[in-house]
């Protein structure tokens, strides 16, 4: 009995060493491994240093190219078309006669009141004679006076009317498709074809609240579009002096002289607008932006080690964003090796970089 007890502990001692040993060696590995961990090279990245620039605001927009002037003619009166005079699409001049319309019984009124005109102002020759001499009383040279200047205000108004049955062109501009022919009777108000002025052209532009006291007028704006290689500049000439409640926006209006006819009237382009004015924005190379779960993010190094910071970007190119909020002057941020990095990880500085590299 006394011998199984002895065997029994002696075994219950053996398996406490064994133990005992393998804890030993499994420290003595992490040991190694930590060390070798620790010895293991540190990742070394380029830089770039915040700093605060001047930059000049800019706003670019969706923008419909507008004619300068836009008319739907219509007739003053109603009668049946005579003629027509011009051509559609094509270029007519201000007060060029487009469409006349039957205008005989008009005349045939004129040539009526010009023959009672005729006999009532030598009626009214002879009385002004007569009156000085006391030949007719005041009241028959007052009544004779009375219709003479009426029949002459009834002249005028029978040559408007006259004058009413030619459509005429009220600027110059291009002309649309007419859907009338000779002998097609036509009423007042009736619309009869389109007039656009498409030299020169204009744009209407809504600028944000925060640029609407950085126009001026005078400014000039970059118009870009599909039917033209080149930009095209848009002058503004009036801005509105109140902003919008619904959009916070104002609007302002530019006019863009078009002699080649590349712009036309409904034509969307892409309207740049450079405000006057400079704001300071801090300004980091764009490749050091890294998108992450639906935010921006730029690392920076923090007391060798690396700190991602999310940000709010404003203009940004192919060189440079502009942080709006995130970045502040002074930080420290990592311009390479981006993929490599991760939060707490530490980090090494190697070379400085501009954000403009010397030419």
């Amino acid at each position: 009995m006394q011998k199984n007890k002895s065997a029994y502990i002696g075994i219950r001692l053996l398996n406490l060493m064994s133990m005992l040993a393998l804890l030993m060696n499994f420290g003595c590995q992490t040991r190694k491994e930590s060390q070798k961990s620790d010895n293991s090279p540190v990742l070394a990245v380029d830089y770039f240093m915040a700093k605060i620039e001047k930059s000049a605001e800019e706003y670019t927009i969706n923008a419909e190219i507008l004619p300068y002037e836009a008319v739907t003619i219509t007739s003053e009166v109603a009668g049946i078309v005579t003629s027509i005079h011009f051509q559609e699409g094509k270029t007519v001049k201000k007060g060029d006669l487009l469409i006349q319309l039957d205008a005989r019984e008009s005349q045939s009124r004129l040539q009526a009141i010009d023959a009672q005109l005729e006999q009532a102002e030598r009626a009214f020759r002879r009385a002004e004679s007569l009156i000085a001499t006391g030949g007719i009383s005041t009241e028959e040279y007052e009544t004779t006076k009375s219709r003479y200047q009426q029949l002459k205000a009834d002249r005028i108004a029978a040559a408007l009317l006259i004058e009413k049955h030619s459509v005429r062109a009220p600027f110059t501009g291009i002309t649309g498709m007419r859907d009338l022919s000779p002998g097609a009777f036509v009423t007042n108000q009736q619309p009869l074809l389109q007039l656009w002025q498409t030299n020169p052209l204009k744009i209407d532009i809504d600028l944000p609240e925060r640029l609407s006291g950085m126009v001026k007028e005078g400014d000039k704006i970059s118009l870009f579009s599909e039917v033209s290689p080149d930009s095209t500049l848009a002058v503004v000439y009036a801005i509105e002096p109140v902003v919008n409640r619904a959009t916070r926006s104002s609007k302002i209006r530019a006019r863009i002289d078009n002699p080649p006819a590349f712009l036309r009237p409904g034509a969307f382009v892409k309207a740049r607008v450079k405000a006057s004015g400079y704001r300071d924005v801090v300004k980091v190379p764009a490749d050091c932006v890294v998108p992450q779960l639906g935010r921006l993010v730029i690392y920076t190094i923090d007391r060798g080690i690396v700190k991602p910071n999310v940000v709010d970007l404003g203009k940004r190119d192919a060189v440079y964003v502009e942080v709006l909020r995130g970045i502040n002057e002074g930080d420290t941020v990592i311009a390479s090796g981006i993929l490599q990095l991760r939060p707490g990880m530490p980090v090494k500085t190697a070379k400085q970089i501009a954000l403009y590299e010397p030419s």
